[in-house]
């Protein structure tokens, strides 16, 4: 009897310390796991003041895994909301930027023209100052140069509708005296 409850001593005493062994490597395996996540939520921080939208994507995925904070997390979502808006809002200047600069050139072209016509040179007109050239001063000089030609090309019409009718009406008159 002796022998048995040295045995079950014995047993619970292995059963102890193998319990005591679980709960030691548990709480290193939690330290480990909380010293990595808090070098993730570091990195993460440093990933939010930067400005690369890639090494913000790694850092908000792992942090993600290594379960960081979920305010940390949504403050690095909104930095990367910011960078995405800021990439797309400086690709849509140069794209209008490069919408100016061809609706300029397109007028500038026609006014050097000597062959341009009315409804050409109107049209263009219409486009830069739809791609916004006025917002530049040479864009303005050109514009005005752009009116001011149309204004001469209108009034060159004018004159020679004027000179056809009085022509049409002096051969009417011929006619109605030749009669």
């Amino acid at each position: 009897r002796a022998a048995a409850e040295k045995k079950a001593e014995e047993a619970r005493l292995v059963e102890a310390e193998k319990a005591e062994r679980r709960r030691r490597e548990a709480q290193q395996r939690e330290a480990e796991a909380e010293r990595r996540r808090g070098e993730v939520a570091f990195e993460l921080r440093e990933a939010t003041a930067g400005e690369d939208e890639h090494v913000l994507e790694r850092c908000i995925a792992a942090a993600q895994r290594n379960g960081v904070a979920k305010a940390e997390v949504a403050s690095a979502r909104a930095a990367l909301k910011k960078i995405a808006a800021a990439r797309e809002a400086a690709a849509a200047a140069a794209r209008e930027s490069e919408a100016v600069e061809a609706a300029a050139a397109e007028l500038a072209s026609l006014l050097d023209s000597p062959d341009t016509t009315r409804s050409g040179l109107k049209s263009a007109l219409r486009r830069a100052e739809a791609a916004g050239v006025d917002r530049h001063a040479a864009g303005r000089e050109l514009l005005v140069r752009a009116r001011e030609r149309l204004g001469a090309k209108a009034q060159d019409a004018k004159e020679a509708k004027e000179r056809k009718d009085a022509e049409a009406k002096a051969a009417a008159a011929t006619a109605a005296a030749a009669t």
